[in-house]
């Protein structure tokens, strides 16, 4: 445990509570006490990408590698075999899952190929480079002593960045059963123990455990230390990278006549203000405003004509685990509703979502997506979630054809100003993290995702 980088997190620190110093030795012990707030209780089995959820499910499914802004090896490390654009994935020596299996690459093939009915689909764009994906990942599944070799089918410097997202954190087992390999895992009488099949040691808490709460009684719990962190809270002075990116994507030839300019003319900023929790920004282009600086300018779009009284539907999905997305939703059924449209709304859950839009029976939904913090990752993503591999395709190769990082992110700029309209998403808001600490809990950070990290987090009581 001494060798842990705790310290060094200090440089991305979302805020030491307290004001303790990050230079006291850090103790052993003690119950990691979240509390949650309009979250269920995480599960490895279930995709979270939110930051909340995402920041809670990695207590119990951990990523590959952070990124701090670099990747930092968490369960594998990952390296190109020289003169080749080849990457190799390699478990850390002790990562083993609870049930004491080690970490293998069909674990993390398993994973990836469940993203295309997890609900995670989009996060295959992280993975679109990789030649002959699917192939791959099958073989990997039957050959489970191999390593994973990632063939690239086109240079892709940031690959091993977009490895640390946690949509490809692995587990193991199929559904609701899956385990993850996480800091702490399943005790007897369901307690939540530090785990000790990690590469660098069990976490310095030794147990875990999370309390749903009201939001009246959060801060009183915080004050008295019965909770560590609340999650869902967004009081933090820090506000961190804005990352998590919601859209409107609609079915080309769907939307009534008229529909999508009456969305397109929705004063964002005003739906953000009164409906998204801070910390949130309007979104003017595809990707959030940090991504494309200096920010692009909204594309206008065509005014519609109004259709006739009550003519005109439309069916308007959204992700019911998400938490402001009911409320939009209403909101955007209220402004088509006063321009002469009939809105039905229908909830759903991120795969029933996900099958929702692939069936066809949705004209449109509300869609979130965590963004890496690169450019052409992040681009990759969003082309994976408008259903544009012919796009996607044509895209990243020239991307990936620049070795600096500054001409990629210059050329995603100038791309995406052409992009916008062409695809089938009207970009929205893109929010952070809502996370509140208490003063016990020392060497808390946030990764370059925006994601609460407490691998490193020790407790003072």
């Amino acid at each position: 445990m001494s060798g842990r980088s705790g310290l060094l997190g200090l440089a991305a620190a979302v805020v030491v509570a307290g004001g303790a110093s990050g230079a006291a030795r850090a103790r052993l012990g003690g119950t990691l006490s979240i509390g949650l707030l309009g979250l269920p209780p995480p599960s490895a089995a279930v995709l979270a990408d939110a930051p909340e959820a995402a920041s809670a499910r990695a207590l119990l499914a951990l990523p590959l590698c952070r990124l701090e802004p670099l990747p930092v090896p968490v369960l594998t490390s990952a390296g190109r075999r020289a003169g080749t654009d080849e990457v190799t994935l390699t478990p850390l020596p002790g990562a083993r899952f609870p049930d004491g299996a080690p970490l293998g690459a069909a674990d993390i093939a398993r994973t990836w190929l469940g993203l295309a009915t997890s609900g995670g689909a989009a996060y295959r764009g992280l993975l679109a480079p990789v030649a002959s994906l699917d192939s791959l990942l099958e073989a990997a599944v039957r050959h489970p002593e191999e390593p994973l070799v990632l063939p690239l089918s086109h240079p892709w410097p940031d690959l091993e960045a977009s490895l640390c997202h946690p949509a490809l954190a692995p587990t193991r087992g199929l559904g609701a059963a899956s385990i993850g390999l996480g800091l702490y895992a399943p005790g007897p009488g369901g307690r939540m123990g530090g785990w000790t099949g990690l590469p660098r040691g069990a976490p310095f808490p030794a147990a875990l455990s999370f309390t749903s709460l009201l939001p009246r009684t959060a801060a009183r719990l915080l004050g008295t230390g019965e909770v560590k962190a609340v999650l869902g809270d967004g009081s933090l002075s820090d506000q961190g990278p804005l990352l998590f990116a919601t859209y409107l994507a609609y079915r080309p030839g769907r939307l009534p006549e008229g529909a999508l300019a009456v969305l397109g003319a929705l004063d964002v900023a005003e739906l953000v203000r009164t409906f998204v929790p801070a910390p949130a920004v309007p979104m003017p282009g595809l990707l959030p405003p940090s991504l494309t600086e200096p920010p692009l300018p909204q594309r206008p779009i065509s005014p519609g004509t109004r259709p006739p009284p009550g003519q005109a539907a439309l069916t308007l999905g959204y992700d019911a685990g998400v938490a402001e997305h009911r409320a939009v939703a209403e909101r955007l059924q209220v402004k088509l509703l006063d321009a002469g449209y009939r809105v039905r709304l229908q909830g759903l859950d991120r795969p029933g979502l996900q099958r929702a839009r692939a069936e066809g029976s949705l004209d449109a939904a509300l869609v979130s997506v965590l963004l890496p913090p690169l450019p052409a990752p992040a681009l990759a993503v969003v082309l994976m979630l408008a259903d544009q591999p012919q796009v996607l395709a044509r895209e990243l190769p020239e991307l990936g054809a620049l070795a600096d990082p500054g001409a990629r992110a210059a050329r995603v700029r100038e791309r995406l100003v052409e992009l916008q309209g062409a695809l089938p998403l009207l970009p929205l808001y893109a929010r952070g993290l809502r996370a509140r600490l208490g003063p016990a809990l020392i060497d808390a950070r946030r990764d370059a995702f925006g994601l609460l990290v407490l691998d490193d987090a020790w407790l003072t009581e």
